[in-house]
């Protein structure tokens, strides 16, 4: 239960860092280029700007880390579920690559049996 109220609390700390990261850099952007056009005060947009991004980037890091175990223990499981069908696909497949295999009448190139045409001329095979 602990270990799920910190995720949960890392979870809303790194979306709080992330908006407001987006939000001061966006605005920062703005009124960087504002503050040039104006050339008034750009030192203080420019540091705005640049806090925004490292706020941005820490949050997205931070919130991407939240869900790595999740993501972890998901890939687990598909893993586990797909060793226990691994058995009939294996087998499906072994059915296919043991058909019997046709000749193009046209050029002569080996074929599977359930193609329709030849993969090498284009001629339909006849059955």
């Amino acid at each position: 239960m602990s270990e799920e109220k910190s995720k949960n609390t890392l979870r809303t700390v790194s979306l709080v860092l992330l908006v407001s990261g987006i939000l001061l850099f966006i605005s920062g952007g703005v009124l960087l280029l504002y503050g040039m056009y104006r050339n008034r005060l750009w030192g203080i947009w420019i540091a705005v700007f640049m806090i925004g991004f490292v706020l941005a980037a820490t949050g997205s890091i931070l919130f991407r880390l939240s869900f790595r175990r999740s993501v972890v223990l998901y890939n687990r499981n598909d893993r586990d579920n797909l060793k226990e069908s691994d058995e009939n696909t294996v087998f499906s497949v072994e059915e296919k690559c043991d058909a019997p295999k046709l000749f193009c009448p046209k050029c002569g190139n080996e074929t599977d049996s359930d193609s329709r045409f030849c993969k090498n001329c284009g001629q339909k095979l006849q059955k």
